[in-house]
């Protein structure tokens, strides 16, 4: 488990989602700010370059895609608490990517971020009072 550093103040913009469960099965997603959603290249893409290819697997976040160094562009697929939160693209030169989500027992988020050379990945969970005791969970991985 990773801690709260300054880069987390660093980078405020980025895009910012809140996804919201409002019945079973039925979640509503708005984009709080940020830029507009792109998705990323079609799977099929081959093209290696400096491109490293993204795919974090740690419950309740599963994130696949890629980063290219030499542009700062992350472009990812980020599943939280088991929802297809969608596909975003972002240039981490200078932002951040951050969704977050509040879904029945916890609410989380996923942050992708720049530092120095390296992209980052933290992850943010914390339980709904009643709902277990552990309030926050905190994990911060290098991705490349």
């Amino acid at each position: 488990m990773g801690s709260v550093t300054e880069t987390d103040t660093k980078y405020t913009t980025g895009v910012i989602l809140a996804v919201t469960q409002k019945s079973e099965g039925e979640y509503e997603v708005n984009q709080v700010e940020g830029q507009d959603r792109i998705p990323p290249p079609p799977g099929g893409i081959t093209e290696l370059g400096s491109r490293r290819y993204i795919e974090y697997d740690k419950k309740p976040v599963y994130c696949k895609g890629y980063y290219e160094p030499s542009s700062f562009q992350i472009s990812i697929q980020i599943h939280i608490l088991g929802v297809n939160i969608g596909s975003y693209t972002s240039n981490l030169n200078n932002v951040s990517l951050s969704v977050s989500v509040n879904i029945n027992s916890a609410k989380g988020r996923v942050k992708c971020y720049r530092q120095n050379n390296d992209v980052r990945v933290q992850i943010e969970i914390r339980n709904k009072p009643g709902h277990g005791d552990q309030q926050w969970q905190w994990d911060d991985r290098m991705l490349n």
